[in-house]
């Protein structure tokens, strides 16, 4: 894992990915910059999506309550808030050099032909990042084939052993990186 500079996790279990996202902001939130996502409860049911910044800011990404002209399933998405929030967090770390975390890349984030072309910058740089993705078989086979992504797969039984390998892949970033204000 230390060799590659992006790494893509896939985790089928929503509380295993969210406790790896909240332990890497919560251990690493000074050399980080992106965003994660949160779904917005109503009555034990998903009533909408938001889309929170590493610093706290946060922003709706999808819901079943407001209307827009991009729809998947039954959430309404707010496009702004991808093309201008989501991506001004990528930009931010290209510029800064900082660790990209990116969660969550899938549907909801392809409706935005912007977010896939920062996404492609991204990949063309050397700024490292950690990108947590559904387990979508393009998405899947797109990752794979990047020379330099790691693909893990997180579940029950690889769940401490996977942490402990990105922990040590953040500290090796922040060991050699060079950040700009």
């Amino acid at each position: 894992m230390n060799n590659k500079n992006k790494i893509v996790i896939f985790c089928k279990s929503t509380n295993l990915k969210e406790n790896l996202v909240k332990k890497i902001i919560s251990n690493h939130k000074y050399f980080l910059c992106g965003f994660y996502t949160a779904a917005v409860k109503d009555k034990d049911k998903i009533a909408a999506y938001n889309i929170i910044s590493t610093n706290g800011i946060e922003r709706t990404l999808a819901g079943k309550n407001f209307l827009s002209s991009v729809y998947l399933n039954k959430y309404s998405i707010d496009i702004a808030a991808i093309d201008e929030f989501a991506v001004n967090e990528i930009e931010n770390s290209l510029k800064s050099k900082k660790i990209i975390l990116i969660d969550e890349f899938g549907s909801f984030f392809l409706k935005s032909q912007k977010f896939i072309n920062t996404m492609i910058k991204l990949f063309n740089s050397d700024v490292p990042a950690i990108i947590m993705a559904r387990k979508i078989k393009e998405i899947h086979s797109t990752f794979k084939n990047i020379d330099n992504v790691e693909i893990v797969e997180i579940n029950d039984k690889n769940y401490i052993n996977t942490i402990k390998n990105i922990e040590l892949w953040i500290y090796n970033r922040i060991k050699t990186q060079k950040f700009n204000s």
